[in-house]
């Protein structure tokens, strides 16, 4: 058993690199936030300007986001190019990072084997492997990782006293608010309640390290502010009507998101009280189902085993649990509550929830041997599910626009009816001038350059004397040979 055990690691990298890069520059690169995060990086190479964020040529009013995504996407273009590929590498390797981190953290507590397990399971469904998430270059990923070498290091200190742990817990916490600013918080209520239960109160609060460590962390944070104030630019017309990102990061990205009715007026915004059961079921693949069955007969069980609740809690495995149990409550009930939310939103918190779901399986699987066999049969089920679900992404935005580059090379223009910004994204990598004609019709009076127009509208147009060079997402490639 100690062989297998010391091959766990090795084993979970390496899936969790094949899992990551697979097809990684073909998919299609999503609207809104992929394509915008790559479209900041893009301008910030061409003006360079590293503190503030562009798009269209002008200081980007809506993402007020502090810049480490933009910086790492840029660096990837440089190593690597104006592609696909580049824009998601950075997420690519804070994801097989997140599962270096978090195997070491189940590991710390439950061994090997329940941390392959756990991986196993994330490995099964989209969780981490998803939409917003490990497949596309967005926030959540690196603030996933920063957030887990966080909890990392901070239980290092606060079960075993190690001094270095509380200052590289502080650091990874200014890394996640140089991410994505004050979602940085979002597991300091957990890891407070965990500390309360573990009795380290006192601990936390005489010892002058934990309070080093928030000096520490308060340096990072405010050198992000202290940035915008010296050369942030303000703003005359903003997306938000905020007078410069300080204001739109805290006054309308955070309180206003989580408080305000219609801060994204084209989704349904409410206190929605099943909000965690609908990320999971979004997430999860099945795998929710087994975590309700298992929070069941956990509590069940407790409850009529209270004198040895302590005892349980009192043991590794249990002191995971309990912190699982710590982070997730704060977060669920918070988010819960908030006015905007989506799935992603509890990334943090999907690692804990497999831990969970795993302690119950093995725990039911040892009383009832028939149970285990289930348990591998829905394995195989989710993970060959999630391999299909990763394998049929869309890629036919890639393949035709890439199959059309010596089209653009020869004009370097585009005209279209509608350009959406992973569109737009795209013409910068390829150095294209591109306009847009509100009139199908109109569009088709330029002669032998590449159009591009919205499937409804050209099924109005007359076909003959119209070349087709490909269809994707919502959109034809077309060109009009002229003389």
């Amino acid at each position: 058993m100690k062989f297998y055990s010391r091959i766990y690691f090795p084993l979970v990298m390496i899936l969790a690199a094949i899992l990551c890069f697979y097809r990684i520059g073909v998919r299609n690169v999503s609207e809104w936030d992929e394509a915008h995060n790559g479209i900041n990086a893009f301008e910030m190479l061409k003006n360079g300007d590293y503190i503030n964020l562009y798009f269209g040529g002008q200081p980007d009013t809506w993402n007020a986001k502090p810049p480490l995504l933009t910086w790492m996407i840029a660096l990837s273009y440089k190593l690597v190019g104006f592609n696909e590929t580049a824009l998601r590498l950075p997420v690519a390797i804070c994801c097989i990072l997140f599962f270096a981190y978090f195997f070491k953290l189940v590991e710390r507590f439950a061994g090997s084997t329940k941390a392959l397990f756990t991986c196993l399971l994330l490995f099964s469904c989209k969780a981490i492997l998803g939409w917003h998430m490990a497949l596309n270059g967005d926030y959540d990923v690196p603030l996933l990782l920063f957030l887990t070498a966080s909890i990392y290091h901070y239980v290092q200190f606060i079960d075993e006293g190690k001094s270095r742990g509380i200052y590289l817990a502080a650091i990874f916490t200014g890394l996640a608010f140089y991410t994505k600013g004050p979602a940085a918080f979002m597991c300091a209520p957990g890891l407070l309640l965990y500390t309360a239960f573990r009795g380290k109160a006192g601990f936390l609060f005489r010892n002058y390290r934990a309070w080093l460590s928030l000096l520490i962390f308060f340096m990072i944070a405010g050198s992000w502010v202290l940035l915008l104030t010296l050369y942030g630019k303000t703003f005359d017309n903003s997306f938000y009507g905020s007078k410069n990102n300080i204001e739109t990061m805290f006054v309308y990205d955070t309180y206003q998101r989580m408080t305000s009715d219609n801060f994204e007026p084209w989704q349904k915004s409410d206190a929605d009280h099943w909000y965690l059961f609908h990320a999971l079921d979004a997430t999860m693949n099945l795998w929710n189902y087994v975590f309700y069955l298992v929070a069941a007969v956990g509590l069940y069980t407790l409850w009529r085993n209270k004198k040895n609740a302590l005892t349980f809690f009192s043991t590794l495995s249990g002191r995971l649990v309990l912190l699982a149990v710590c982070i997730l409550l704060p977060y669920a009930l918070l988010l819960t509550f908030a006015k905007t939310k989506h799935a992603w939103y509890i990334a943090p918190a999907f690692g804990f929830i497999a831990f969970i779901t795993v302690e119950g399986i093995m725990y039911m699987s040892q009383r009832w041997s028939p149970f285990k066999w289930m348990i591998a049969a829905l394995f195989a089920f989710t993970f060959l599910r999630h391999l299909h679900y990763l394998h049929t992404l869309p890629a036919d935005m890639h393949t035709v626009l890439n199959k059309n580059n010596p089209v653009f090379q020869r004009h370097a223009t585009v005209v279209a009816t509608y350009i959406p910004q992973h569109m737009v994204l795209y013409f910068n990598w390829l150095n294209l001038n591109f306009s847009r004609t509100e009139d199908a019709n109109e569009i088709i009076r330029n002669k032998n350059i590449p159009l591009i127009v919205e499937k409804e509208k050209l099924q109005a147009l007359p076909q003959n004397n119209i070349q087709s060079l490909g269809c994707f997402d919502h959109f034809c490639m077309i060109m009009v040979p002229g003389s």
